[in-house]
């Protein structure tokens, strides 16, 4: 009997049957599960609050989601993408594919779904596209393949492994390659199948849409939020309740900024999504109470043991396709059991978790992130179908999964990444990175030039300068913060060792005050000229530590030629 409600319930959630809405069937099959006493209410309960974090995490996107929105946010990035298209429809998939990916990565598939939708919905109307479904199949589709990048970019990530989430050194390093296979197979099956209404014009020049003060509020907030759940996912923190903290705070500034009436935003977000997740929980909960999982259990447990290889083929294959016959969330949360009760290798634990994120990409209804982009299309007026989207999930799917799960075998090397040390790499091979930071480093003195002239103020402008580095610093220390600072390296620290950065900013404040008046070249010029002029002192003399090395002649003329290019540079 639990497998006839379940299963009618589970129909009922992927076709709904009289057009309604998803929510109403997970309840339904929930509250009939115990009406037939198959399931006390206690256990109802305690399976829908096994749901409590991801909750939470889908109410504080929500709000973000509907406060931009309402703060014309999502206007202004469609107005901002177009322009940047240039008139190319082909320009502009390929830049909403590309933000698709940065979004799903530091917030979430479902942020995705709820954040990016609504946006790329603005674009097609500010580019005057006359077939916009291309551009909003591309939040759909990326949503799930680049789901797996880091922890954070799907919940049910953590529902799979649990509290035994690697490291995120380690998850790079396992899912890494897995994570570009996708993404990138994915962008090219869609690239192909969609090539025919890539050739439609797209308006090349759309009104400028201002952004206002709220609106910024909310892509701050935004940007917070993202910082947030890396921190949280570094320390091993639940991502729900920040999440919800994030999407409340920003909700609340923007309404006290704007003077706004609340009720607005509280009728236009999507709630039935929490009861749908809910019911889905519900359900998982009287499944766990038949014999399915530790037959599962029993089984992958025996497969792994004859071959590991042949076992996360099987199961990331099998969890792909079982993730759209009854949803990756209570896919996940059964395949979770699954995993634990086999005790399976890190193998199989990943191609499981590949099936159920990517396997969604099949069906509309595979997958959460994909449910709440149909209810975000639904409140743009727009809709796709589930056999549109089936007939062409069936060519972008399984491609992307078989090199996705065949990824997790072709870099054995990768696994051994947290061993690789500086001290292993010549210096030969670092040569072109140091290039690449030079040529990146003349990009500086006219950017921060141009910030000069817009801000006025030199030293605000050497402050807000500085803040999106410190930012990533601190989000990089976050996600390493191994090794820990001792009390004795502390303690035996030279006193100059922390003036580097003032050193530094002095560069930046020339920057800003002079570029404009002699120009990027001979400012670049004279900068590293007397640059590497005081690094062969200091390697002469032995300062600041360093290991010393001769002046010899070899050096003085390097030297010499780079005074006489700084004079030829400044005198034509």
């Amino acid at each position: 009997m639990i497998w006839i409600i379940c299963a009618a319930a589970t129909l009922g959630v992927l076709w709904r049957p009289f057009h309604w809405p998803e929510a109403i069937w997970a309840v339904a099959g929930a509250a009939a599960l115990v009406a037939f006493d198959l399931l006390t209410p206690r256990d109802a309960l305690n399976g829908a609050l096994k749901g409590t974090d991801v909750y939470l995490f889908l109410i504080g996107m929500m709000l973000l989601s509907e406060t931009a929105r309402a703060e014309g946010l999502f206007d202004w990035l469609a107005s901002h993408a177009t322009r940047q298209a240039g008139g190319s429809a082909k320009r502009l998939f390929l830049l909403i594919y590309g933000v698709g990916v940065v979004v799903t990565v530091f917030l979430s598939n479902d942020a995705t779904a709820v954040v990016l939708t609504p946006a790329i919905a603005a674009a097609m109307k500010t580019a005057e596209v006359a077939e916009p479904l291309p551009f909003l199949l591309t939040s759909a589709f990326v949503a799930n393949a680049a789901s797996f990048v880091l922890p954070i970019s799907n919940p049910a990530n953590l529902v799979v492994y649990g509290s035994h989430t690697p490291r995120l050194l380690d998850w790079l390093a396992q899912y890494g390659p897995p994570s570009l296979l996708s993404i990138v197979a994915t962008y090219l099956v869609l690239r192909w199948t969609q090539r025919a209404n890539l050739e439609q014009a797209v308006a090349s020049d759309p009104p400028r849409a201002e952004l206002s003060t709220g609106g910024k509020i909310a892509a701050f907030g935004i940007a917070a939020t993202s910082v947030a759940l890396l921190a949280c996912s570094a320390i091993d923190v639940q991502l729900g309740l920040p999440t919800a903290i994030a999407g409340a705070a920003t909700w609340a500034l923007v309404l006290i900024a704007a003077r706004k009436n609340p009720w607005p935003t509280i009728k236009e977000i999507s709630w039935s999504v929490i009861p749908l997740v809910a019911g889905l929980f519900v359900l998982v909960e009287a499944l766990g109470k038949t014999e399915l999982i530790a037959a599962l259990s029993k089984l992958l447990e025996q497969e792994a043991k004859s071959s590991a290889t042949v076992a996360a083929w099987g199961a990331g294959v099998a969890t792909a396709f079982v993730s759209n016959a009854m949803n990756n969330l209570p896919a996940g949360l059964v395949a979770a059991e699954v995993v634990h009760g086999a005790q399976a290798p890190q193998d199989v634990t990943s191609a499981v978790l590949i099936g159920v994120d990517l396997g969604p990409n099949l069906s509309v209804t595979g997958s959460l992130a994909t449910i709440l982009w149909l209810t975000a299309l639904r409140r743009e007026g727009l809709g796709v179908s589930g056999w549109t989207f089936l007939k062409l999930g069936i060519l972008v799917m399984p491609p992307a999964l078989a090199l996705a799960i065949g990824g997790l075998f072709s870099s054995p090397l990768l696994s051994s990444m947290k061993d690789i040390s500086m001290q292993g790499i010549g210096a030969y091979w670092l040569y072109p990175l140091i290039a690449i930071a030079g040529a990146l480093q003349a990009w500086g003195p006219p950017m921060n030039g141009a910030l000069r002239n817009s801000l006025s103020n030199p030293w605000l402008s050497s402050l807000v300068s500085f803040l999106p580095i410190v930012a990533l610093l601190l989000c990089i220390w976050l996600c390493f913060p191994r090794p820990m600072p001792t009390l004795e390296g502390v303690q035996n620290m030279p006193w100059w060792a922390p003036l580097g950065g003032v050193i530094g900013a002095f560069a930046v404040v020339a920057g800003l005050v002079f570029v404009n008046k002699v120009g990027a070249g001979p400012f670049a010029a004279w900068l590293i000229t007397a640059n590497i002029l005081m690094s062969l002192v200091i390697d002469k003399l032995g300062m600041f530590g360093m290991d010393q090395h001769p002046l010899n002649v070899g050096r003085m003329l390097g030297a010499a030629l780079m005074v006489v290019g700084v004079a030829l540079i400044t005198k034509f």
